[in-house]
C-alpha cells in the first residue's frame, strides 16, 4: 500500500500506517515501539494486550500527537500483516515486504551463480558435518555424529585448500555457516549463507578484482528491480590497515575487530566499498599468509557499517602453518587430517568469503539479514 511521506501527512487527522516493529518496550498493558516503512519511522504508542514483537508488521490506525517535541502515532487499532496462531505467532508471516527480500534474494544468487559460470569457475560443496578441527572466535555448534562428536562448519576454507591443491583451480560455493554468535540475532544470524571463492595461482589483487566483478553483477541486477533507497552504484577504494589507524588516530588498539573510532572514520570518509589490507598478523587467522609479520589479506568494508568479506592469500608451508596454529593456542593435532595435503607440493593460493544475507541488508536500507531468509535462524528464535 502507497503511503505518503511523513511531511505531507495531515497530522489533524487519522492516519493509518504500516510497517515493521524496529523495537519495542513492552510494559505489559502499555507498548512503546517504532514502526519503519519505506519513506519513514513512527513512534507509536500502544494501550492493548495482544502480544507484538519486533520484527512483526503491523497495520497501525491512530492518532498523531506531539509529545515534548516529537510526533508520537497514539495507536487505536493494531492489526497484524498476517494471521496469528493460538501460540501468538504468525501462521502466514511471509508478508509482502519478506516476499520482496526473499525475491531480491533469489535475483541476487541468480546473478553470482550466472558471474561464476562465465568466468569459468566450478560450483563445489563442502560439508556442513566436521570434526574438530574447527575452531573460530565465535564458537561452533557440537553435535552426535552416529556416536562421533562433530561440529557443525563455520568455514569452509580448508576443504577449499584441499580441492585447490588437487587440481581444482577456479572454485566458488554457496554454502550454509553456522556461528555460536552470543547474542545473535535479526542482525546477526546462527545460521546464514556464505559466498565462498577459492583461486589457485593468484595472488590478491587478482581475488580483489574477481570479488569486485561479482557485486557488479549483482548491482547490475538489483538495479533493475527498482528497489526503494538503493543506490545502484558501486565504487571500490583500498587503504592499508597502517594507514587506516593512524589517519583515525588510533594507531593501537587491542583483538581482532575494529575499534569504533576507526569504523567512523570509514563511515565519515568512505561513500561506497573499501578494500582495507595488510593486517598484522596477530589479527589475522594462522591460514593468512604473511611476510615480515604483514598479512597479505584482504577485507571488504561498506563504509564503515560492517565488513562484508574477509579473505587472503594461503599459507602453504606446512611448518608455517603449524607454527601460527600453536601461536593462537590451539591444539595442532586436532589439524592433522587436513594438514597432510600439505606436505606435497602445493600451489599459490587466495580464498575470500562474504556473507551473502549481510550484504544485501547493508546495500538495501531498511532491511535486515534476517530478511533474506525464509526462515531465520538466531537465539531464542527457531520456530517454525
Amino acid at each position: 500500500m502507497y503511503q505518503e511521506p511523513f511531511f505531507q501527512i495531515d497530522f489533524s487527522k487519522p492516519v493509518s500506517v504500516q510497517g515493521r516493529v524496529q523495537s519495542i518496550r513492552d510494559l505489559g498493558h502499555l507498548k512503546f515501539f517504532t514502526l519503519q516503512n519505506q519513506q519513514d519511522e513512527w513512534n507509536v504508542v500502544y494501550e492493548g494486550s495482544c502480544r507484538i514483537k519486533r520484527g512483526d508488521h503491523l497495520n497501525v490506525h491512530g492518532n498523531m500527537e506531539q509529545v515534548q517535541g516529537r510526533w508520537e502515532l497514539h495507536a487505536s487499532q493494531v492489526s497484524f500483516l498476517g494471521h496469528r496462531n493460538p501460540r501468538g505467532e504468525l501462521a502466514n508471516y511471509f508478508s509482502a515486504p519478506r516476499l520482496r527480500a526473499l525475491f531480491t534474494r533469489s535475483q541476487a544468487l541468480e546473478a553470482i551463480h550466472q558471474y561464476f559460470v562465465d568466468q569459468g569457475f566450478l560450483q563445489v560443496h563442502s560439508p556442513s558435518i566436521v570434526s574438530n578441527w574447527v575452531n573460530g572466535q565465535t564458537g561452533s555448534f557440537s553435535m552426535d555424529f552416529y556416536g562421533t562428536p562433530m561440529n557443525l562448519t563455520i568455514s569452509n576454507m580448508m576443504y577449499h585448500e584441499i580441492m585447490m591443491i588437487n587440481g581444482f583451480t577456479r572454485i566458488y560455493e554457496v554454502a550454509k555457516i553456522f556461528r555460536q554468535e552470543h547474542p545473535s540475532s535479526i542482525h546477526r544470524l546462527a545460521e546464514f549463507t556464505i559466498v565462498d571463492i577459492g583461486l589457485a595461482y593468484c595472488d590478491k589483487q587478482k581475488m580483489m578484482t574477481v570479488v569486485e566483478g561479482m557485486i557488479y553483477a549483482i548491482y547490475e541486477t538489483l538495479a533493475q528491480m527498482e528497489l526503494p533507497g538503493f543506490v545502484p552504484q558501486a565504487v571500490f577504494e583500498t587503504i592499508t590497515f597502517d594507514d587506516l589507524v593512524e589517519r583515525a588516530g588510533c594507531p593501537k588498539f587491542t583483538g581482532a575487530q575494529f575499534p569504533k573510532k576507526v569504523r567512523q572514520y570509514l563511515q565519515e570518509h568512505y561513500d561506497s566499498f573499501v578494500w582495507v589490507t595488510g593486517f598484522p598478523e596477530d589479527k589475522r587467522p594462522f591460514f593468512v599468509r604473511s611476510t615480515g609479520g604483514i598479512c597479505a589479506d584482504y577485507q571488504l568494508w561498506y563504509r564503515g557499517v560492517i565488513y562484508l568479506a574477509a579473505g587472503g592469500e594461503r599459507e602453504t608451508d606446512l611448518a608455517r602453518i603449524q607454527k601460527k596454529i600453536a601461536a593462537e593456542g590451539k591444539n595442532v593435532a586436532s589439524y592433522q587430517e587436513i594438514l597432510r595435503f600439505f606436505e606435497t607440493s602445493v600451489p599459490p593460493m587466495c580464498g575470500i568469503g562474504m556473507g551473502l544475507e549481510r550484504f544485501l541488508a547493508t546495500v538495501i536500507p531498511q532491511t535486515h539479514v534476517a530478511d533474506y531468509i525464509a526462515f531465520p535462524r538466531y537465539q531464542n528464535h527457531c520456530t517454525p
